[in-house]
Formats: C-alpha cells, structure tokens, sequence
C-alpha cells in the first residue's frame, strides 16, 4: 500500500549454521509472502471502506429524497383539506349573510356601564362583604 510503512522484516539467523543461504532464502520468501498477505488484506479494507462509504452516501440521499417526497405529500394533503374547509365555510358564510339579511333588523340599545354605576357597584359589593 502506498504511503504505508513497510513492515520490518527480521529473523533469526545462525551464522554458523552451513545452511544459512537456504534458511535466509526460506525466510525472505515468508517475509515476502507475509507483506504481500498485508498488503492484500490492507487492499481489501480500504476497498470496503470505500464501498461501504458510498453506500452509506446513496442511502443518506434516497433519505433525504423521501423525507422531501413525504413533505410534499404531507403539503398537498394539507392545502386541499384547507381548500375543502375554505369552500364550506364561504358556503356556510353566504347563508348566514342571506338568513342575516332576510330577517328584519333589531336594534336593541346595548347596556353602557359609566363609571359613577362602576362606583355604586363597588361600594355594593365591599358592603355586602361586611
């Protein structure tokens, strides 16, 4: 893997043995055969972050894409249930207006409290405490 250290090969080695250049031989190639194992388990690691990532991306986008469908539904439901409330209730209006205007006008005097009847008023009820 590029950038990645390289793994420190070492071994134990008899400098006295008469079959050093073999046994050398023998553990370079293990050494070989172990840097190539990391480096192909490293490979696949990085390959499956990678995947793993970009599947994470597309759900995050489908999400976000039916969180804005829902929205819209959830919108359009709303400005018809609003639509349908608005029609009955100009309906409903127009009615009452027509009942409003077919029945004769009475115009009975509205009741005006003054502050001297606010007055009388408290002084009724402090007494009526006592």
């Amino acid at each position: 893997m590029p950038g990645a250290p390289k793994r420190a090969s070492f071994c134990l080695r008899d400098e006295h043995s008469s079959d050093s250049d073999d046994s050398d031989d023998e553990v370079d190639a293990l050494d070989l055969q172990l840097e190539a194992e990391e480096s192909a388990a490293a490979n696949a690691h990085a390959s499956k972050r990678r995947s793993w990532t970009a599947k994470n991306q597309q759900v995050e986008e489908f999400d976000m894409a039916s969180d804005l469908m829902y929205e819209l539904m959830e919108e359009e439901v709303m400005l018809s249930l609003l639509s349908e409330l608005e029609s009955a209730c100009r309906d409903e209006f127009k009615s009452t207006a027509r009942e409003a205007k077919a029945r004769p006008q009475e115009h009975s005097p509205q009741p005006v409290a003054t502050a001297a009847m606010f007055q009388r008023f408290s002084v009724q009820q402090r007494l009526s405490v006592h």
